[in-house]
């Protein structure tokens, strides 16, 4: 089931939101039932994830009894440290074969075949939706488990952190801290009135941005990586529109679902972490990975970084340890070796970025302002970079990802087709409509858009924290009518745009 659908926008959500509202009511009534929210919840997730490929469910129940009951057993036995140390490798060695089953082995036999010449086959594996967030999440739990850092586990509470519905599929990846405080049974309260509005304001936003903008920006980026793949010849506009597009698609249909995801929490009073931080403001590429997939790179910092050794180690092993970061998180990302390629290409960028950080401190010329020039170079380069990397990571091989990147800087190709022809070659009637001048201003104002606008985050929180450390929520929409107009608009804009659903592309992942 998609969130971007009739069928859980009118159906699924208001059937959950109900049940949930009456079972917290009932057991306001009933303290001998304080659980019952909670098991709905996650009886509902089951039911969102089941929908979805009935086949998947067993795999997710199996993960989750195997490393519940090492959690548990972490938490609540008296073990030795190097019994608590063998436990946590079973469980975590365990998790990233499971993973690597259901993810890599079909491309791992490929490139076995390929250089030993040999033919092994294997039977057709279907990837579970979500495998490779749940299982990082479960990783990280298990990890901190075995350092003391987990002192409260509930086997009902951890059921719902894995498979709360509004983050199960893809993202935020949530980690354990941040949820499993929130969803204990005595802190499931009935819907509010603050909670429901703000939460749907920003799921109205991040449905917009899917429905809407990528699923508008998708086809010029599909028709311009499918034209190149089958061997047609682009124009150089024609290419850039393509990599532009992506770009714009994959963020918007991203940062959309993780707007969806954290208004979907917020009607439950649950606050799931923020995942991007407008990344094409970014004016490094260190400052775009603190943007982009926030929590992603969280994890990879906290789980693999800094075991690795961090910059305690010298700064040859600190770069290292960064190129190794980035090319685990390409792997994450995709079993192909253009997420490879990409991943490295990521991780050849920090390294450059952080060596001429340590340049300019010892540096009396570059060891200074450059103010607004300074701070443009800074985008330029970084969203230029980004965007060619976002080529190799749309690109279904090495060869076509070449020939987008020879088409970008062709000044003249024989036989090729502009980027008119590409958008008439869209059956998409709102982009075949389009000539290439209407396409071009719209790519130029969702580029700038991205630049110049606020993140749907920060139109709704503030940066004051409050004791626990979480953000503070503001309704800044509720005292006007302004607002209400503004999100009936573009709710209205986005349920016409259902009859062209397409799945969120970090599904896939």
């Amino acid at each position: 089931m998609l969130f971007n659908s009739y069928s859980f926008i009118f159906l699924f959500l208001p059937i959950v939101l109900l049940g949930y509202h009456f079972f917290c009511s009932l057991k306001e009534k009933y303290p001998s039932q304080q659980s019952l929210p909670l098991y709905w919840l996650a009886f509902s997730s089951l039911i969102f994830y089941t929908i979805w490929n009935p086949s998947f469910t067993p795999i997710l129940l199996s993960s989750i009894i195997g490393n519940g009951c090492l959690a548990y057993a972490l938490i609540n036995r008296d073990f030795s440290p190097v019994q608590r140390r063998w436990i946590r490798n079973i469980g975590v060695i365990g998790n990233l074969v499971f993973l690597g089953y259901f993810k890599y082995s079909s491309f791992l036999l490929e490139n076995s075949n390929a250089f030993l010449g040999s033919s092994f086959t294997l039977h057709h594996i279907i990837l579970p939706l979500g495998i490779s967030f749940y299982t990082f999440q479960k990783i990280a739990l298990l990890v901190d488990a075995e350092k003391g850092e987990v002192k409260d586990f509930q086997l009902n509470k951890y059921l719902l952190f894995v498979t709360f519905f509004p983050q199960l599929i893809a993202g935020p990846l949530v980690h354990h801290k941040d949820l499993m405080p929130q969803i204990g049974p005595e802190k499931l309260k009935p819907l509010s009135a603050d909670n429901l509005a703000l939460g749907l304001c920003i799921f109205i936003v991040g449905l917009f941005k899917k429905s809407v903008l990528a699923d508008t920006m998708a086809p010029i980026a599909d028709m311009v990586f499918n034209t190149v793949s089958d061997g047609t010849a682009l124009k150089a506009s024609a290419a850039w529109a393509g990599a532009l597009a992506y770009t714009l698609q994959l963020y918007f249909d991203f940062s959309g679902y993780s707007d969806m995801a954290i208004g979907l929490a917020m009607m439950f009073g649950i606050r799931l972490p923020q995942n991007f931080n407008s990344p094409y403001q970014a004016t490094s590429i260190i400052d775009f990975w603190r943007r982009w997939h926030m929590t992603l790179s969280a994890f990879l910092r906290d789980y693999v970084y800094i075991p690795l050794g961090g910059n305690k180690l010298g700064e040859r092993r600190r770069y290292l340890n960064l190129f190794l970061v980035m090319l685990v998180g390409g792997l994450w990302h995709g079993a192909g070796w253009t997420f490879v390629l990409w991943g490295a290409f990521h991780g050849i960028l920090l390294v450059i970025n952080h060596f001429w950080r340590a340049m300019r401190k010892k540096s009396k010329f570059f060891n200074r302002s450059f103010g607004i020039y300074g701070q443009f170079m800074g985008w330029f380069i970084t969203f230029y970079a980004v965007v060619h990397a976002w080529v190799l990571f749309r690109a279904p091989n090495f060869e076509a990802a070449k020939n987008v990147f020879k088409f970008m800087y062709s000044k003249r190709v024989e036989s090729s087709l502009n980027f008119s022809q590409i958008l008439g070659k869209i059956s998409y009637k709102i982009v075949n409509s389009m000539n290439s001048q209407t396409a071009t201003v719209l790519l130029a104002f969702l580029i700038l858009s991205c630049i110049f606008t606020h993140n749907t985050y920060n139109l709704f929180v503030n940066r004051e924290r409050n004791f626990a450390g979480l953000p503070q929520i503001n309704l800044i929409f509720s005292m006007t009518n302004r607002w209400s107009w503004v999100m009936a608009l573009l709710f209205v804009l986005s349920v016409f745009h259902l009859n062209h659903v397409t799945p969120f592309l970090y599904f896939q992942f």
